[in-house]
């Protein structure tokens, strides 16, 4: 079975997290839409809604502390969200059934899982610690980003790779070997590995699409939910990424490291 018709093969899983994904996304962004909303009021045009973002971003720090506790609780939601649904996400995409249980939390591998994921900000971090030492700020702006987006890519195809092992091989998730071994599958399988690089490259590119229709979004209403869509088609993306993982592990012996 290919890793396409593995996602096509589970239309509501991609309803069901796309739900919470809204569901989290209003709940974070809701005290900070109405306290810009409220602030934006005397503003009308486009241009002028760009620029008093701005002004009120410089003039009040409430707001702009707002805005970056918003971001920083988004990021640990979604941490936390793909933590928890990795599981039945993979378990679904690995068993494909048209119309199976509604989404639900295994807990069996949660502990590992999260232990692995630890370990994985581990390389995240190195990443983000060269890129701000003053030899890589030297360097060209295109250059500085195609390092850290293939760096980040790597990270993120190597920890797709290990949760599959983790849940359909047994593999350990308590030992950072783990992590290591799911590199150099990356490497030993250069076709699976260009090809879900080709889907996240795609992927980040239909993110950037939808931030630049947001835009848009105060002066079009309809763009929201164009985004929205987007943000469905989005999600089939992070899925399709992982089904190419879990081919990838159904097509490979597994090494060593076992789960006890």
């Amino acid at each position: 079975m290919t890793a396409l018709r593995r996602i096509f093969q589970v239309p509501t899983l991609w309803l069901e997290v796309a739900f919470l994904h809204w569901l989290l996304a209003f709940s974070l962004a809701w005290p900070l839409k109405t306290a810009i909303s409220a602030s934006m009021a005397p503003f009308s045009e486009l241009r002028q809604a760009i620029v008093g973002i701005s002004e009120i971003m410089l003039t009040h720090s409430q707001l702009l502390s707002m805005a970056i506790h918003t971001l920083i609780g988004t990021g640990i939601v979604s941490f936390l969200f793909w933590v928890i649904a990795a599981e039945t996400i993979i378990v679904r995409l690995a068993h494909p059934k048209p119309f199976s249980f509604p989404m639900r939390s295994y807990f069996r591998y949660l502990l590992p899982i999260a232990t692995t994921s630890i370990f994985a900000l581990l390389p995240r971090g190195l990443l983000l610690l060269c890129m701000s030492t003053k030899l890589a700020q030297a360097t060209p702006l295109w250059f500085q980003i195609s390092i850290f987006l293939s760096g980040w890519m790597v990270c993120t195809l190597t920890l797709d790779i290990t949760r599959v092992r983790i849940i359909l091989a047994g593999a350990s998730g308590f030992h950072p070997k783990t992590l290591y071994e799911a590199f150099i599958g990356l490497v030993r399988q250069p076709r699976q590995t260009l090809y879900a690089a080709i889907i996240y490259l795609c992927h980040i590119c239909l993110l950037l699409s939808m931030v630049s229709l947001a835009s848009y979004s105060l002066s079009h209403s309809w763009v929201i939910w164009l985004i929205r869509g987007l943000g469905v088609v989005s999600i089939g993306f992070s899925f399709w990424r992982i089904a190419v993982a879990i081919e990838s592990c159904l097509s490979q012996p597994i090494p060593s490291s076992k789960r006890e």
